[in-house]
């Protein structure tokens, strides 16, 4: 990833294969210059398009930490309200790449509810980038917990973390893979709420310990109930 801030004062182009465009939107925004007009980045968009294979540009977004709120003077709403409004000017410039969408919020009800102002914006499998987590690297709970929401809602979306990196949830504790099976009870008894993020590797699905999935189909039958006792008349 290479911001437009490096590139704007560049001339040529220069030799890259896969790569993406950033909007340079933390820099720009927590020095309070602001973002670069519309139509400007989307110019350098298509410029910088033939340099390698540009893979898709970052729509300029909101960052949604408090430090960034007290600099802006605004909401976290203001934030998630704007970044969308920014989506779609961009869009309507009928740029040569994809345009990244960005979640914004703090909280992880927060970024749920981003989603739904997105709304049909955000296709099935969409390729989107999750903002306001970069900070977080020594809280990967705090990161777990909004990937986690996230994928609860749209389960099918397909997420960046700019400059967040995953190993720090690996190396956890709570990140159950092989290691960890070995040094398990063998009469322990592993489960998951799911939707599955980066806390339980795929080769644990094997083991005879794990009984997540035996959970999610015991929890189809108790969610019928419940519908059931709430919707039908006593005694039906």
């Amino acid at each position: 990833m290479l911001s437009i801030n490096v590139l704007l004062k560049r001339k040529s182009c220069f030799e890259v294969g896969n790569w993406i465009l950033d909007s340079g939107a933390f820099t720009r925004i927590s020095s309070g210059k602001g973002h670069l007009p519309i139509d400007q980045y989307a110019s350098e968009i298509n410029r910088w398009s033939k340099c390698g294979n540009l893979q898709a540009a970052v729509s300029q977004d909101y960052m949604c930490e408090q430090f960034i709120l007290e600099i802006t003077g605004l909401t976290v709403d203001d934030h998630q309200r704007l970044t969308i409004e920014r989506y779609d000017a961009l869009m309507a410039t009928n740029p040569s790449v994809y345009i990244l969408p960005v979640l914004q919020g703090f909280k992880p009800e927060e970024y749920q509810s981003h989603i739904q102002q997105y709304g049909e914006r955000l296709a099935l499998g969409a390729w989107v980038g999750v903002g306001s987590v970069c900070k977080r690297n020594k809280s990967p709970i705090e990161v777990l917990k909004v990937l986690r929401a996230i994928k609860e809602v749209r389960p099918d979306l397909q997420l960046h973390g700019f400059d967040y990196h995953t190993e720090g949830i690996q190396r956890e504790s709570f990140f159950i893979n092989q290691t960890m099976l070995e040094k398990m009870r063998k009469h322990a008894i592993i489960m998951h709420p799911f939707p599955r993020i980066d806390g339980i590797a795929p080769e644990v699905d094997l083991d005879s310990r794990a009984h997540y999935f035996q959970q999610i189909n015991n929890g189809l039958f108790i969610r019928m109930a419940l519908l059931k006792m709430m919707l039908l008349p006593e005694g039906d």
